[in-house]
Parts: structure tokens; sequence; C-alpha cells
């Protein structure tokens, strides 16, 4: 198959890439032939060189090698020549046209024979045929460059035969047409298994293209094994450990190993569970090339199920970080236990079984009640409860209750003077064998202040906006296309000379000089890639046509579920600044573009469907790799909006 073929994704080969896989076979095979032809040339001239007009013989033996050296040169030329695919016809003309030259060379040796020589005629006409199913397998790839050269020399020999007298020509003539049909037919068969082939070696090469540009692109360390040693690892690999491809091609899985003993004990715990049809997995600290330790989610698979001794495959996920987090975390959650104790939070506990109801003083406390008061009598949550929080308070209590559902709320409640307390209400149901609820206990923490301070950084955030809608700086937005979505009215008056509603709807690069507009749709892609701009410098003209110099800051901006929907930044008007600054310096320099995409799983989409994904982002949602297969991506999402 010609590696110059480009080839499309997810789809049956293209008739032109189809075809340039034959034309590239075609020219591939021809040089053999070029010999071989040469050979039987010079066979048949010494044979036929006593009894044939030598002048005529040495025209047809210049003519055979001329037509062979010109084939030649077009096959190194081809070689030497940039190939687009899109040639591919015209270069198959080139060499039909060549085939068919040599096809009439031959023919034209037929009719040199002496009519009554019966020897000479059968030997040049087995020369011909021989020469016609050698063909077959050189020409394999074209059908018009074998019918070509083969039609040619037999239709002469057969008409040869058959315009001769005598008794033994004229069958002899309807042999070789039987013969004709007989290879034309056997190289029927032949063409449609090449093509097949071509077909199947493009497909088969695109595949293994897309697995390896999935290889590659996973976030993930993956190395191949065989007999515990590397065969193969992705680039994620080669940044996690520090070792190239080329260091570990060959090498002792033991390299990133702290301990020998460790790593002889964990290949066999590996070897033992793939053997059993398993995969294997493990939590272990390895070491980078630099002698760094880091902490990695390891697991083992067979390549072939159950025969470990065949190869392995082995992915790492850098869980360093995490480690970090969690020990972070458990320390946390011991502070919190004990800022729990100390916090005075208000405990229930309802023994739903007997009906009997506790509650401690700090929770009587909250309620506005003394320690003394026995409110257990008189307590009515439903009544307590503040008529906006009621049905949602009540129904998750049910759910905790009745469904085993964690209950978790914030809503207010009447204090004993009338007025209303916030609490953050957490609480769980305990239950018998048969999963019935038995007692439900919890605690209420007073939230009054935290609310306080939401309803302050509600307050905050207007006076944001305000401060937004009314800076010098421009804030801005737009979308996918590149559209504004969103000006800061004070900003955009102050610039552009006009209202925000003047320019919302157009492009970001209308407002800018031709020359201009590439730059800047270059930079929203990019950042539409998931990238950032940081003093991007652009020109713009304003409402009067004059230039104005802004720096961009831009950042994607995301939709609810994630996606990127757009652009958004700052714009700083550096009109005047650059007019001083350009008198020192030319230009300023462009910022490189900064972009990363870090995620453990990895998931193929087209049309929103499941394509491809690897067995990490099937585990992370919980699910067999079959199950997501031809799945909609909003299976995943809590809300689906």
């Amino acid at each position: 198959m010609d590696n110059d073929a480009t080839l499309p994704s997810f789809s049956q080969p293209l008739p032109q890439t189809v075809t340039a896989g034959r034309v590239a076979m075609l020219y591939r095979q021809a040089a053999p032939g070029f010999f071989v032809t040469l050979a039987v040339a010079a066979v048949c001239a010494g044979v036929l060189w006593r009894d044939v007009d030598r002048g005529a013989l040495a025209c047809w033996l210049i003519a055979v090698a001329g037509i062979t050296l010109l084939r030649y040169l077009l096959v190194r030329h081809y070689e030497a020549a940039p190939r687009p695919p899109e040639q591919a016809a015209l270069w198959e003309n080139r060499f039909v046209a060549g085939a068919a030259a040599m096809g009439i060379a031959w023919g034209v040796l037929a009719a040199l024979i002496n009519p009554s020589s019966y020897t000479l005629q059968v030997f040049v006409a087995f020369a011909i045929g021989g020469m016609a199913i050698g063909g077959m397998g050189v020409l394999a790839a074209s059908r018009r460059a074998f019918l070509w050269f083969a039609i040619p020399m037999l239709g002469a020999q057969v008409a040869e035969f058959l315009l001769l007298a005598g008794d033994l020509y004229p069958a002899m003539g309807l042999l070789g047409l039987v013969f004709l049909a007989a290879v034309v037919r056997i190289y029927n068969a032949l063409h449609r298994t090449v093509l097949e082939n071509i077909e199947h070696g493009i497909v088969n090469a695109r595949l293994l293209a897309e697995q390896r540009g999935l290889f590659d692109a996973a976030t993930v360390g993956i190395v191949f094994l065989r007999e515990r040693k590397v065969v193969d690892c992705n680039v994620q690999f080669e940044r996690m450990f520090g070792w190239s491809r080329t260091e570990l091609a060959g090498g002792s899985s033991q390299l990133w190993f702290a301990d020998e003993a460790v790593w002889r004990e964990i290949f066999a715990q590996a070897e033992g569970r793939t053997r059993a049809g398993h995969p294997y997995r493990i939590e272990l600290e390895l070491k980078r090339k630099t002698g760094e330790r880091i902490w990695c989610d390891a697991s083992w698979q067979a390549v072939i199920p159950r025969r470990p001794e065949l190869g392995l495959v082995a992915v790492y996920a850098d869980i360093t970080e995490r480690q970090r987090t969690a020990a972070a975390l458990r320390g946390s959650e011991e502070r919190l236990e004990l800022a729990i104790q100390a916090s005075q939070a208000g405990m229930w506990d309802w023994d739903i079984v007997g009906n009997e109801r506790h509650v401690s003083d700090r929770f009587k406390e909250i309620l506005g009640f003394p320690a003394e008061t026995d409110v257990v009598r008189t307590l009515d949550l439903a009544d307590r409860l503040h008529p906006d929080d009621r049905g949602r308070v009540l129904a998750a209590l049910d759910a905790a209750i009745n469904q085993g559902v964690p209950f978790d709320q914030e809503g207010r409640l009447r204090r004993a003077d009338g007025s209303h307390v916030w609490v953050h209400a957490k609480g769980h149901a305990t239950r018998d064998a048969a999963g019935k609820a038995t007692r439900f206990v919890g605690s209420i923490i007073d939230i009054s202040d935290r609310k306080a301070v939401e309803e302050r950084l509600r307050e905050s955030e207007g006076h944001f906006r305000h401060l937004v809608e009314t800076a010098n700086d421009l804030v801005w937005a737009v979308d996918r296309d590149g559209r504004w979505t969103y000006l800061s009215p004070r900003a955009t008056r102050q610039i552009f000379g006009c209202e925000p509603e003047d320019m919302l709807g157009g492009r970001l690069v209308d407002s800018q000089p031709a020359g201009e507009r590439e730059r800047t749709l270059a930079m929203l892609a990019r950042v539409l890639a998931d990238g950032t701009a940081s003093h991007f410098e652009t020109v713009h003209l304003d409402r009067k046509g004059a230039e104005v110099v802004l720096s961009l800051n831009a950042t994607p901006l995301r939709g609810a579920n994630g996606a990127i929907t757009g652009v958004t930044g700052t714009a700083t008007n550096i009109s005047e600044l650059t007019r001083k600054e350009a008198e020192l310096s030319a230009a300023l320099a462009e910022q490189q573009l900064l972009f990363d995409s870090v995620s453990e799983g990895i998931v193929l989409l087209r049309h929103g469907v499941v394509r491809k994904c690897n067995t990490k982002f099937a585990e992370m949602l919980g699910y067999q790799l079959e199950e997501l297969l031809g799945q909609p991506a909003l299976v995943w999402y809590a809300d689906p909006a």
C-alpha cells in the first residue's frame, strides 16, 4: 500500500485511495519484469537470428530494449516524484501506455516468423504465452495495463495462426483464443484478490494509525511487556518515568521498580491473576529515571486472555498528587471531627420503633428554648419549617427513612420568639436485618451567619457586575463562530465609539483591518481548542475609522456541561502605550499559547454517541466497557441539561 495516500477515518477506503494503492503496487512490481522481458527477448532473438530477416529482428530487439528503458525511467521518475492520490490515475495512464507499447512489440514478433516454419511459430507462440502469463502477476494491480499488454501480442499471434493455411494453424488459432479467454478470466480473479488485499491493507493501516494515536494520546502510561521485558510504550509512559522508548525497548520492567523483591512479587501476582483470566490491579510506589518516587495506580492485563507468557499490557496512572490529597483529606477529616465535637451542634435521636425522641440542649438553644424546656412533646417539624422549605425538607426526610437516601438539607426553622433561624441538618437512618429503618439520628448547625454572608456575596456580585459594566477595560465574549455575545458598555463606548448593541452578533474580526484578521482567527481557534491567550495585541478600527490597539486576554468559555461554547476575556486599550513603545521597538513578541488536556479516561464520540472508550473511562463511570459502546454521552451526566 502506498503510504502517501491520505486515509479517511471511520469509513471505507475512498476510490481515489484504492487507486493510489493499486498504482503504487503496479510500479513497485514492474522492475523485475523489465529484466525478464529483456532476457526473453534476447533468447528469442538468438533462436530466430538465422531464420528471420536479421534487419527486422534487430529493429524489433532494439524497439523492445528502448521501450523497456523508457518504462524503467518512468518507474524511477514515479519513485522520485511526489505522488498525491489525486494524480494516481495519471500515473496509471502512463504505465498503461508503456505496457501497450510492449504488447504491440511482442505482437510484431509473431508477424516476423516464416509461415512455413512450424517449429519457430510454436516457439514464438510459447514465448508470447509465457510473457502473458508472467504479466498476470506483474500487472495484477491494473486491469487496463494487463489487457493492453496481453491482448495485442496474443491477438496478433492468434490472428497469425488463423490466417495461415494448413491443418494445424487454424486449430492452433482457436486454441489461442481459448488460451486468451482463460488468461483474462484467471487474471480477473487475481485482480479482484489484489483489490481486496489493497482495501484491507488500507483499512488495517488506518485502524493501526488510529490505535497508535489513541495509544500515544492516552494520559496514562501504557507499556507492553513480554517475559517481563519492554516491547513498546506510549508517550505518557516516557513522560511519567523519564526513560525514552529507545532506552526502554528490550529492557527489564524492574527498571522502574524501587525494589527487586517487590518487582518479583508484583509480577508473580499479576501473571497468576491474568493466567486465571482476571486483570490485576494495585497501588504501589515506583521510581523515575531521576530516582524520584511516584505513586501509581497500576493494572496488568494479558494481551491474549489466560496467556500472560505471550505478553502483558500494563497501565500506570500517576496518583502521587491523589495520594497527597488523600493524606491531607484524612487529616482534614480528623480535624473536622474535632471541629464538629467543638461546634456544639444540636443533636437529635428518634427511635422510630418506640416512637421516642430526644434532642440535645444545643438543639433547644438553636431554636431559642431554655435547656430545661421539654420541647419533644410539642415539637412539630412540619409546623416549625418555613413554608418555602417545608415540602422539600419533608420529602428528603421521607426518602432518608424509607429509601436510605442520605439526609442533608438546609432550611429555616421557627424559633421560640417567632423568628426563623437557618440550619444545616444532616442525618441517617439505621436499619434492622430486614432493611426497615429503626432509628434516625442527626444534627443541626446554625448557619444564619453563613446565609447572611451569602446574601452579602450576592450583593457583592451585583456590585462586581456594575464594576464590569462600567470598567475602562473591555470585558468581552464571543461564541464558537467568533461573534460578539457580550461587550461591557462603558469600555465599548470608549474604545469603539458605539453602544454594545451596535456590535453584538457581528464578528470580532469585522472591526479589524483585513491584514489582522487571520492572526486573530488563529488565536481564537487555539483558545477554542482549550488554550489561552495573554496580552495578545490586535488592531481594530473604531466607528470613525481610527486605529485602536487592544491587548487581549482570552480563555475558553464553557457551558453547564463543561463543553467549550466560546471565548471570553478582557481587552485593554493600549493604543497610546503602543505608540510610545513603537519608538523603542518595532513590535511586541507574541506569547506562546499553552494548552493541555488532562484526563485519565479517554472516550471517542461521533454525533454524541460512544464510538470507543478505554477501560479507565468505563471504570470511572462504573460501567463495563461493552455497556458504554453505542451509548449516547448523556448517560453519564447527572443533569442532561
